[in-house]
């Protein structure tokens, strides 16, 4: 990884994964890590009022924030979650309204992680064609 600490990596993987089954194989992480590094990034948060100079900062302090809070609610890191523990730290960042939250509003971290993880799953013609549809 160029962009993300270990912990920032796979807090990602772990987020994508649960978000949308099959973002972690798909490469979610090496997708976004890549996309930040460009100057045309295919990354929906070029349209959401962030300035480009702020994105590698959204997802890091984003991603150290969903960790904060995995710990909070479970004592472990995401990658150790069961399946049941994932979908409830989910469900809490896309709720949002957090106190102790300092990255971007968790629920608009979560959009635009689950349309990362959504693009990098199913925008290709593999992703489609597990949908049923023509590419």
């Amino acid at each position: 990884m160029v962009t993300f600490s270990e912990d920032q990596a796979r807090t990602l993987g772990a987020l994508g994964e649960t978000i949308v089954p099959g973002a972690l194989k798909n490469g979610v992480v090496h997708y976004i890590d890549k996309q930040l590094r460009q100057n045309n990034t295919l990354l929906l948060i070029k349209y959401l009022g962030i300035e480009t100079s702020q994105f590698e900062e959204f997802y890091k302090s984003g991603l150290d924030s969903a960790l904060s809070l995995c710990w909070q609610l479970y004592k472990k890191k995401p990658v150790s979650l069961s399946e049941e523990e994932a979908e409830n730290w989910v469900t809490a960042m896309a709720a949002g309204g957090m106190t102790d939250w300092s990255g971007p509003p968790s629920d608009f971290f979560f959009f635009v992680i689950k349309n990362d993880a959504c693009d990098v799953t199913y925008g290709t013609p593999n992703g489609t064609e597990s949908l049923g549809i023509p590419y």
